[in-house]
């Protein structure tokens, strides 16, 4: 063998070898979150693809979301779920996340809104234990312990062992909110590394008396926490963004104070009330606080609306991300 094939068979296989590197490397990067979440919730990678389906985007997407979330990382989540999806999963997470930065009603209506279930996952027969367990992290942030608990324990119960340091831990810290210590020890003991101080932030937000609602009684459980605790800003939020996403308007206008949190959204959906009302003039629309712009907007959309019979493509270009629209317009799917 001539030095000019072996140095060509040299360099063929050092190329081979770093594409090969460089392939594990990106696998590892692609397929980290995968991993991480499977350790979190106790699954081996061995029983990982039985569980949660084999490694591809879309699982790592959600548990990269989930992991973000985790950790309060709320501009990674807001960071991850930029792409709207159309999915359940992703409109709860992104509601979420815009929610704990302080802009959930500003980016409510020009992303994917499934009604109520882009602000709560529901915790039934019909979801995936990996949707059950994430669906205990808005009430977390909200406060709510008891639905938090109950969806946690559901996620652990669902779960493919049964365990998890993610959901030993927040049961740990429901537990020690509600100044149940003992449950709480029984928790930490079975955690592999200490419990940080974060869950005493949800001490103020928890409400001041428990009572007993249904599982998807989302309203109810917000008012009780309003009940106790006023100031519970997202809480509030929250609540109107459920009365306007399903449509309630009746109870989003018993629920709105115009001289609290202001938002561009609530104003089109105090429009459409006050018109309901009989009442919408250029008075109480200044008593809302609504600008004069706007009025002459929501008159301009009625009026489309009514001479072309109600149909979606003469409005769509110019008011597709209003509230008028997306009250005409937006439907239930299966």
């Amino acid at each position: 063998m001539g030095r000019r094939t072996h140095r060509i068979i040299l360099t063929v296989l050092a190329a081979a070898a770093l594409l090969c590197a460089a392939g594990c490397a990106c696998f590892g990067i692609r397929f980290r979150h995968y991993i991480s979440y499977c350790r979190s919730v106790d699954v081996p990678l061995s029983q990982a693809a039985e569980s949660f389906g084999k490694p591809n985007s879309d699982n790592e997407w959600a548990m990269a979301t989930v992991l973000a979330a985790d950790k309060g990382n709320w501009l990674k989540v807001k960071e991850l779920t930029a792409d709207d999806r159309h999915s359940t999963f992703c409109s709860y997470y992104h509601n979420l996340a815009n929610a704990k930065l302080g802009s959930l009603s500003d980016g409510l209506l020009g992303y994917y809104q499934p009604f109520e279930r882009g602000l709560f996952l529901p915790v039934q027969d019909d979801q995936t234990p990996f949707v059950i367990g994430c669906a205990s992290e808005v009430w977390w942030q909200l406060g709510a312990m008891t639905q938090a608990e109950h969806a946690a324990i559901l996620g652990m119960t669902f779960s493919p062992n049964h365990k998890g340091e993610r959901y030993m831990r927040r049961l740990a810290e429901i537990n020690l909110v509600n100044g149940d210590e003992a449950a709480a020890a029984k928790y930490l003991a079975a955690m592999r590394r200490p419990l940080d101080d974060g869950w005493k932030e949800k001490i103020p937000l928890k409400p001041a008396c428990d009572t007993l609602v249904l599982a998807s009684d989302y309203r109810g459980v917000l008012l009780n926490l309003l009940e106790g605790n006023p100031s519970n800003t997202m809480a509030y939020e929250y609540l109107l963004c459920l009365d306007l996403l399903t449509k309630d308007i009746v109870h989003f206008m018993e629920d709105y104070d115009p001289e609290g949190i202001r938002s561009k959204v609530y104003d089109e959906v105090a429009l459409v009330g006050l018109a309901m009302q009989g009442r919408l003039s250029d008075e109480t629309a200044d008593q809302y606080g609504i600008s004069s712009d706007m009025a002459q907007e929501f008159f301009e959309y009625t009026d489309l609306y009514q001479r072309g019979g109600g149909q979606m493509a003469p409005l769509q270009d110019r008011f597709g991300k209003t509230y008028w629209f997306f009250y005409h317009f937006a439907k239930r799917n299966g």
